[in-house]
């Protein structure tokens, strides 16, 4: 079988590497979707489109390096990142068990004069360890298994469990075949712990609001916690979004470039700073996107929606009432009451084309997260499901 796998490999280079060489000079010359062209003596991918068993047999031919490079690379076909990072997990989640317990067991023995000292400094490393290892736990508790080929799974295009509080990239649904594609920015305070599952609980009612506004249309959500998700005293400055502005450039892009078939529509939705997030990347690079929506968001780093690269008629905003409350510090008003560029995308005068979000029943108490809450089968959450109107190209209700 390996060997077979290696002919099929071998068979397909002349035409892969031609066609790598278009999907990269296809792409704009900054960007890291731009700068993923393999490195010396890296096989060249099988073209978009390939089946999952094509896929697959190229993997097996990577080594640990080539493997990361394919798992984390902008551009490369959903399929393959996800195949990619499937193998690299359990290996991941394997070594740092290990690690553990070699370094426990260190403490445990060390003994003499500085024996004390050892023992704090392997625990401490045992321990940021050990939160590296239950980040990643939490990634593969939430994306389930998925067959290859199967569109309409999860797909992980991307983890790093010890950056910052820990990135991740989840796809419901396959966004290369899918004709809508929606990537969620998360805001503050977003990490890969054990409300995790709340953002991909998020993912899931965004795209079915979306099929419900457009049911023959396949649709893809992305949660993407790729950045670095401020503390509640970060969420005044702008470095966290400055941080994140070139990788959501990129990531896009790369959505375009693995895409097959038509071009797809595709938003992107940022929640209270998430929706900074997003601004500031437009703003800065010019996301190659088709709508932005603010949610709850706290400014989108420009005084006027004409401010930004995409056009006005595109850039969508909303807040609900119980967010906007005079003398209240909520998520929203505190980030834009002491940021820099922070005016409210859902006041009339930025611009933007304000839609309805508040609900005719009582939602959770959490009024900043409402937007992406279903009412079970009553589905009467104006924000949610205009949200999804947006992703699926179809009208929504105005505020």
């Amino acid at each position: 079988m390996y060997a077979q796998a290696q002919q099929m490999v071998q068979a397909w280079q002349q035409t892969m590497h031609e066609t790598w060489e278009r999907q990269s000079t296809a792409l704009p010359a900054s960007g890291g979707a731009a700068g993923a062209a393999p490195p010396d003596g890296f096989p060249p991918p099988p073209p978009k489109g390939s089946t999952p068993e094509q896929y697959a047999a190229y993997l097996r031919t990577l080594n640990e390096e080539q493997l990361r490079a394919v798992a984390n690379r902008d551009g490369l076909a959903a399929e393959l990142r996800d195949q990619a990072n499937r193998i690299l997990l359990p290996r991941d989640q394997e070594r740092l068990r290990n690690e553990i317990a070699a370094l426990r067991a260190k403490a445990k023995d060390a003994v003499g004069p500085g024996g004390e000292a050892e023992r704090l400094t392997s625990n401490y490393r045992a321990d940021e360890l050990q939160t590296q290892l239950d980040r990643l736990n939490v990634v593969a508790d939430n994306i389930q298994q998925r067959r290859p080929g199967d569109d309409n799974g999860y797909f992980l295009l991307g983890y790093d469990p010890a950056a910052d509080e820990g990135r991740a990239i989840v796809a419901k649904s396959n966004p290369d075949t899918a004709k809508n594609v929606a990537t969620l920015i998360p805001g503050a305070t977003t990490a890969l712990d054990g409300n995790f599952a709340g953002t991909i609980n998020r993912i899931n009612e965004v795209q079915e609001a979306a099929l419900r506004a457009d049911p023959n249309a396949p649709t893809s959500v992305i949660a993407w916690l790729d950045y670095d998700a401020p503390e509640f005293n970060e969420v005044p400055f702008d470095a966290n979004a400055n941080n994140a502005s070139k990788d959501l450039d990129s990531f896009q892009d790369g959505l375009r470039a693995s895409h097959v078939g038509d071009k797809s529509h595709n938003t992107v939705v940022g929640h209270s700073y998430g929706a900074f997030v997003a601004g500031v990347a437009d703003r800065d690079t010019g996301l190659d996107i088709d709508e932005l929506v603010s949610a709850g968001g706290t400014g989108l780093g420009v005084n006027h929606a004409t401010d930004l690269n995409i056009a006005p008629e595109h850039v969508w905003a909303t807040e609900a009432t119980a967010e906007n409350v005079d003398g209240e510090d909520t998520s929203a008003d505190l980030g834009r009451g002491y940021g820099f560029l922070r005016n409210n995308a859902a006041d009339e005068s930025f611009g933007a084309r304000v839609f309805e979000s508040d609900a005719p029943v009582p939602l959770r108490q959490d009024t900043h997260g409402q937007y992406f809450e279903d009412t079970g089968d009553t589905h009467l959450n104006p924000g949610l499901n205009n949200i999804g109107a947006i992703i699926a190209g179809k009208p929504t209700e105005p505020r």
